[in-house]
């Protein structure tokens, strides 16, 4: 990292510059490399107009305005994410948890409390004190329902989970937190929403061994079947069969 200096100091070896002393010998009586003596002594000639280019002054809101355009981006990629959030069901209010995810993912604590309106030393305060019991029995339902979830492959909604914690575990949960708890993580059963639905009723179900070719050159190479109609063909056997005595079956 370049080393800086003070404005004044920089000043003082402009003006030994200007009486006419040699660069060298000014930068080995101060101890300066004499590329950095080079730098100011031409920053003074354009700052004095005898040479264009972007004055020290310029120079220096340029710089301020490239820092305001990186806060200005870092603090629009805060609000998305925040924005984020509260899609997934964090209540507005309840600020201090979404401050909290900001922070782990590296944005600044206190400009997250500054662009969500809230007082940093609430949130600081919030952050040290212990989790409610309230949060604690949240975040094991949490991991109950999820774990539940992944026992089923996936399969169980909302309401066979409520029913499995109910019946299965004995615990008494709202439906309503179930719910909550499978939208905030991304969990859902099967079939899944209608837009989903209707997403896959063009995409193959099965593997296709064929490959659609149901020419072949001789018999026996290539068998099919409607399943539907495999099984309302044994429905019907075994409705005659049953319909048909004793008797008439032994023989």
């Amino acid at each position: 990292m370049p080393r800086t200096y003070d404005p004044e100091f920089r000043r003082r070896v402009v003006e030994l510059l200007r009486t006419g002393r040699p660069v060298r010998v000014v930068a080995e009586e101060l101890g300066l490399a004499a590329a950095t003596v080079h730098r100011w002594k031409a920053q003074d000639l354009v700052d004095r107009g005898v040479k264009p280019g972007l004055s020290t002054i310029e120079r220096g809101e340029l710089a301020a305005a490239r820092r305001r355009i990186q806060e200005l981006e870092t603090e629009l990629v805060l609000v998305k994410q925040a924005a984020a959030l509260f899609e997934e069901g964090v209540r507005p209010k309840a600020k201090y948890p979404v401050i909290a995810e900001l922070a782990g993912q590296g944005f600044a604590a206190k400009r997250c409390c500054r662009i969500l309106g809230v007082a940093a030393s609430g949130c600081f305060m919030w952050r040290r004190r212990s989790p409610s019991p309230r949060q604690i029995r949240f975040a094991w339902l949490t991991e109950l329902v999820r774990a539940i979830h992944a026992d089923s492959r996936g399969t169980y909604g909302w309401r066979r989970v409520n029913a499995e914690l109910i019946y299965g575990h004995g615990v008494i949960v709202n439906l309503k937190t179930v719910r909550k708890i499978m939208r905030m993580h991304g969990l859902c059963g099967l079939p899944g929403s209608r837009k989903t639905f209707r997403s896959k009723a063009n995409s193959a179900t099965a593997a296709d061994l064929v490959e659609r070719r149901f020419d072949r050159p001789a018999p026996d190479q290539l068998w099919v079947t409607d399943i539907e109609r495999h099984e309302a063909l044994l429905d019907r056997a075994v409705m005659e069969g049953t319909a048909a005595g004793p008797s008439q079956r032994a023989g």
